[in-house]
């Protein structure tokens, strides 16, 4: 599961706090902590009448159920449609990572509704992916796979064992948002850990997941990132892809080209790093945008420390001559990324925020000028989660939050 990384890389947080560099309106966003009783359950009168974007979006009942919902990709249609894939469990109380979606209608009172939870991707039996299917990242292209073509292109994260260890990333393809997703076994895994030649065999061998993806001609080229703890050490791969025809894919960029944490920052001003990042672009301002973990020393050691307390937003200001975009993440050139938030529990009220997923249109491009959206996955405390059976305690918690940062 996403999740384990946090360990390898070091990436166990615990100190919550929020200083925006550019515009995080705390005031202008609702806090709704762990304790807040009107959190909205699955099928409960507050989905039915809709819910405010800053805000937890949905999820199953807190008090007799033990899911989790974590890792969104989140794509909108127009300004009244988004499209919500994320990882899951099907069963309360069995951890096996499924990819769900729902899809958000905005209402006449300008709330959000969101349809019944619908499992559109899952393991499959002795193969690559046969323990679980998660941290989906979802773009629309033109893809042909086959000899069939296909509007919409999956990435996500498949492993075979049970302790999250040698992950790899595999694609998948499909004609409408809730699918039928078709997984593109000719070339899975895209980004092969086991075989390739950076395998790290051994108890701390996490590999390759996390995916996130951009088109960079709204066509079939691709940016393509991921998390990485392979041979070389943690961090993230950026690639650069023509996945028109994905029968024969073509990788364009040079391979294991890793981003650059320069100007990621923790709150005490000191150097962190980027990793589990989503990105997006900003054509209005020729900006590519990343929400990554923040890697923030904790001092308190309460579970869960496997996930963050913070997560941090950058932006990095591309060339204004490119080739693609994105260019300069590949051409060696120094470059540096400009911290514009946080989000912690002074913004969402929880104790945990992590692996989080900004809001685009269909090709990973933002919608709103002047404003970012970010969906992040909340969490609670081991302690205040009863006497459920480990590790329920926090996880049944993970739900999606909506957070909002002005970068007018």
């Amino acid at each position: 599961m996403k999740r384990a990384i946090s360990i390898l890389l070091g990436v166990c947080l615990a100190f919550s706090l929020c200083f925006a560099f550019v515009g995080c309106d705390d005031a202008s966003q609702p806090v709704v902590g762990c304790d807040d009783a009107s959190q909205p359950d699955e099928g409960g009168d507050t989905e039915a009448e809709g819910v405010d974007f800053v805000g937890e979006l949905f999820g199953e009942d807190l008090a007799e159920t033990n899911f989790y919902n974590y890792c969104p990709s989140i794509m909108m249609e127009g300004e009244d449609t988004m499209h919500v894939w994320y990882c899951s469990n099907r069963t309360s109380g069995n951890i096996t990572d499924y990819i769900a979606y729902r899809k958000g209608t905005k209402n006449s009172e300008g709330k959000w509704v969101f349809s019944e939870k619908q499992i559109v991707l899952e393991p499959t039996l002795l193969t690559w992916d046969t323990m679980h299917t998660c941290d989906p990242t979802v773009v629309k292209g033109t893809f042909n796979y086959r000899d069939t073509d296909y509007t919409y292109l999956m990435a996500y994260l498949g492993c075979e064992s049970q302790d999250n260890m040698d992950n790899q990333v595999g694609l998948a393809v499909a004609n409408a948002p809730e699918g039928p997703w078709i997984k593109c076994d000719d070339i899975n895994p895209i980004c092969n850990y086991i075989d390739g030649d950076r395998f790290n065999g051994g108890s701390n061998s996490w590999g390759y997941g996390q995916a996130g993806m951009i088109s960079a001609d709204k066509a079939g080229k691709v940016i393509l990132t991921y998390s990485k703890a392979d041979s070389a050490g943690g961090g993230c791969y950026i690639e650069y892809w023509d996945f028109a025809d994905l029968d024969d894919p073509q990788m364009l960029s040079a391979q294991y080209v890793t981003l650059r944490n320069d100007g990621s920052l923790r709150p005490n001003g000191t150097q962190s790093s980027i990793n589990n990042p989503d990105i997006a672009y900003d054509p209005n301002t020729n900006r590519l945008y990343v929400v990554s973990h923040n890697t923030y020393e904790s001092g308190a050691g309460q579970d869960p420390t496997i996930i963050p307390s913070v997560s941090q937003v950058l932006y990095v200001q591309l060339e204004e001559e490119q080739e693609y975009i994105g260019e300069l993440l590949f051409s060696g050139e120094a470059y540096s990324w400009t911290p514009v938030g946080y989000i912690s529990e002074e913004l969402t009220g929880f104790p945990r925020n992590h692996n989080s997923g900004i809001v685009t249109d269909e090709y990973g491009w933002l919608t709103d000028r002047g404003t970012l959206r970010v969906v992040t996955t909340v969490s609670c405390l081991a302690s205040e989660g009863g006497d459920r059976p480990t590790p329920w305690p926090y996880l049944h918690s993970y739900r999606l939050h909506g957070v909002e940062f002005d970068i007018s």
